[in-house]
């Protein structure tokens, strides 16, 4: 039995060269330090960040919203990540969805 062949995935010029002139130095510099670490540090950097955020969200909520328990903050700040989670989707999956 023949072993199956397996080609390279394809590369969409087009879109590198879109890539290529949106990016700048501070990028491509970026790129290269999380190129740089291993890629459990890269996840434990994005959790990180994201615990910070939500903290952040959170201290605002709270002051913005002193009447509020802290269930129902907790409900708010899911509220407002499904809102930016949806408001972030690319648009082919918001076409998709359609």
């Amino acid at each position: 039995m023949a072993e199956p062949t397996i080609s390279p995935p394809t590369l969409d010029l087009e879109a590198v060269e879109r890539l290529r002139r949106r990016l700048g130095p501070a990028d491509e510099q970026q790129i290269r330090l999380l190129l740089a670490v291993s890629p459990g540090q890269r996840l434990r950097t994005m959790m990180d960040l994201q615990e910070i955020a939500i903290k952040t969200w959170q201290h605002r909520l709270r002051k913005a919203h002193p009447e509020l328990d802290d269930l129902s903050l907790t409900l708010l700040i899911f509220e407002r990540l499904h809102h930016a989670k949806t408001r972030l989707q690319p648009l082919s999956q918001h076409n998709r969805n359609a």
